[in-house]
């Protein structure tokens, strides 16, 4: 029967479209679509169970032999799991030729990865020890290539499972940092902030290397700015095909590459990313406040002093010694980045000044005539009024700023609750200098730190139950406020909800009512039961009542308060890429970083198998049939398509 109707034709005539001689019934009763059906449903069947693959109902040995050869690659694959998760290097110096102990092989380090699999075989593993012991060298699939090819391809799968949920998120942030890793090499790392499950997450992406995106190697200068440092982040969002639209904040560190008017990164991306507003790192502001205040002399001759006495003890052992005998345990010292341990040092010195002092008292007694007259000067150095005054000041006000500098680190802080938490700090600090208010302003001081455009964002705490129940009667406060909210966000409401601007006014205007009201007979206010964050509103929000507002208290949940994350996976870098890694490749590094960095994301081997490539000399492995992996096994000499039980017209389907 020649196909006509719903195949090669189209269907342009609806009068006889229902009943027994319509098009639909006959279409259905036509040979060829029954046909087709059946095909489609045997298709399935023999992909979801080998078993009723003909080829195979023929030689039942033959599937027991592809089952055999994909269990054996399992501990292979899990092995270089658990070594990615823990951080653990996996090549050593000596890590090809055969596993097995060789008495004429001289003795070398074989790395964590051939010895674990040593260690599985010794534990009783008969199936990877038949691998080993049945195929050629060429064919072990444990070289340093396959390596590679395995770690890009877990790394990819984890990576994967983040952006899906980053593109079913309405809204994400990106967060993004440069540094120079242990090879010299620019490491620009990218950190996506979204909500999955109304939880935030804020989930490491990858390491770009700046020069080698941007630059050949026929360039003499190879200058890095903010707007080559916009357009590689661009890029790369690009590359992950990821809904520019939806991206509502930017948010890095306060230096003028990045957020440099004319040419910075933030100014760059911001003509792309037209929803998206700069959210200047909180931490980093907190950062340069007390960076300021220690221009005065006397600060920085104690921030100085406390260098040296830590640096004093931490280089002797001898020394150490004498000052756990006063102390109980040694001195942290003072990190110029991280703020904390210099928040946790400063008030670990403060309270223990007098142990310190007697450490030093005593070491001055020693017949080492060098280290005697060091511990005396220091010793005369800590008991001077000026030092005690100092650090005595010094330890006040890092007591204050030393909660704020760990909150500021978390997650959960979104733009508004750390803003909060700032203007409590502040508050204090002023309360503490009531006679130096104006000297305090010039060193930490929000409207003259943010922008119009970012403390526009603030406006977002009308939805906060105790903001809207103060200024709900305030007409003039409360118009402001929903002005700046729809100059802001006004087209994203109208993009989500397709509705007119001036629907959305009115719709914004009948929600912020009826949202008064519900918190007004809640009850909850008098008894400070209320949301602190924006996500925890999230948690009181009708999406079908609230709408517009359930839509702005989302952006406010993306939102980051600090770059933390990007900070945390520079400490990751530098665990990763030792002086004695320095050579690992990009993308080498990347997946053991995903993998590292991701703990929580589960890899199912059991739904995984390797497939040919291209060249029909590789492995297959795939985790469903809407995702194809594949990997090229340069070591193996041999074509695999028979043993793993797969043809090239299954592997094209």
């Amino acid at each position: 029967m020649p196909l006509k109707t719903l195949v090669t034709e189209p269907l342009i005539h609806f009068a006889k479209l229902l009943g027994k001689q319509g098009n639909l019934e006959t279409h259905e009763n036509n040979q060829y679509h029954i046909k087709a059906i059946q095909d489609g449903q045997n298709f399935i069947k023999s992909f979801n169970n080998p078993k009723t693959d003909i080829i195979n109902q023929l030689d039942s040995h033959r599937l027991k032999i592809v089952k055999e050869n994909r269990e054996r690659l399992k501990p292979i694959i899990k092995t270089i799991i658990f070594l990615g998760k823990q951080n653990i290097p996996i090549r050593g110096h000596r890590d090809n030729g055969s596993i097995f102990d060789n008495p004429d092989k001289p003795l070398g380090n074989e790395g964590n990865f051939r010895e674990l699999l040593k260690f599985r075989m010794e534990s009783g593993d008969l199936l990877l020890k038949s691998h080993f012991e049945q195929t050629g060298a060429n064919a072990t699939y444990i070289s340093k290539t396959t390596q590679n090819k395995l770690i890009f391809i877990i790394g990819d799968l984890i990576l994967q499972k983040i952006l899906t949920d980053v593109n079913n998120s309405p809204f994400f942030s990106i967060m993004f940092d440069e540094t120079t890793d242990m090879a010299h090499i620019s490491q620009l790392v990218l950190v996506i902030r979204c909500i999955k499950d109304k939880i935030i997450r804020e989930d490491f992406i990858g390491f770009i290397d700046v020069h080698k995106e941007n630059f050949n190697s026929n360039d003499d200068e190879p200058k890095m700015s903010g707007t080559l440092i916009g357009d590689t982040v661009l890029n790369i969002l690009k590359k992950f095909s990821l809904n520019l639209d939806n991206c509502i904040g930017i948010s890095t560190d306060s230096c003028a590459t990045m957020v440099g008017l004319e040419r910075g990164a933030v100014t760059t991306l911001q003509n792309d990313l037209k929803f998206a507003v700069k959210c200047p790192c909180f931490n980093h502001a907190l950062n340069n406040s007390l960076i300021k205040g220690c221009k005065v002399q006397s600060i920085r001759n104690t921030f100085g002093t406390i260098s040296e006495v830590v640096a004093f003890f931490n280089s002797s052992a001898k020394r150490t010694f004498v000052l756990n005998k006063y102390l109980g345990h040694s001195l942290h010292s003072l990190c110029q980045t991280r703020w904390v341990e210099k928040h946790d040092s400063i008030l670990q010195f403060s309270t223990s000044l007098v142990k310190i002092v007697k450490s030093l008292d005593s070491i001055s007694e020693w017949s080492d005539t060098v280290t005697s007259s060091k511990a005396h000067n220091l010793s005369k150095s800590l008991t001077c009024c000026e030092f005690i005054v100092s650090l005595h000041s010094i330890s006040n006000i890092f007591s204050v700023t030393s909660p704020i500098s760990r909150l500021l680190q978390s997650k959960n802080q979104d733009k508004l609750s750390a803003t909060n938490i700032i203007q409590s700090v502040l508050s204090t600090l002023k309360t503490k200098r009531q006679n130096s208010i104006d000297v305090f302003a010039e060193i930490f001081e929000i409207s003259n730190r943010f922008s119009k455009e970012v403390v526009e964002i603030f406006d977002l705490d009308l939805f906060l139950p105790n903001v809207i129940v103060k200024v709900f009667l305030d007409k003039c406060i409360l118009g402001n406020k929903v002005q700046h909210i729809m100059d802001k966000f006004g087209e994203i409401l109208i993009k989500h909800l397709s509705y007119s601007k001036d629907s959305i006014n009115i719709k914004l205007a009948g929600e912020i009512e009826l949202w008064h009201e519900f918190w007004i007979n809640k009850n909850k206010i008098q008894s400070g039961d209320i949301p602190k964050t924006a996500i925890d509103l999230l948690e009181y929000c009708e999406e079908l009542l609230y709408p517009c507002i359930s839509i702005l208290i989302q952006i406010l949940s993306v939102l980051p308060a600090s770059t933390s994350s990007a900070e945390r996976c520079f400490s990751s870098l530098r665990r990763l890429k030792t002086w004695t890694r320095t050579r690992m490749g990009e993308d080498r590094l990347n997946g053991l970083a995903l993998i590292h960095t991701h703990k929580d994301v589960e890899i199912d081997i059991e739904d995984s198998f390797f497939t040919l490539n291209a060249t029909d000399y590789g492995l297959a492995f795939r985790t469903k049939y809407t995702s194809t992996i594949f990997l090229h096994v340069e070591e193996n000499g041999q074509n695999c398509q028979d043993a793993l039980g797969l043809n090239k017209g299954q592997i094209n389907k």
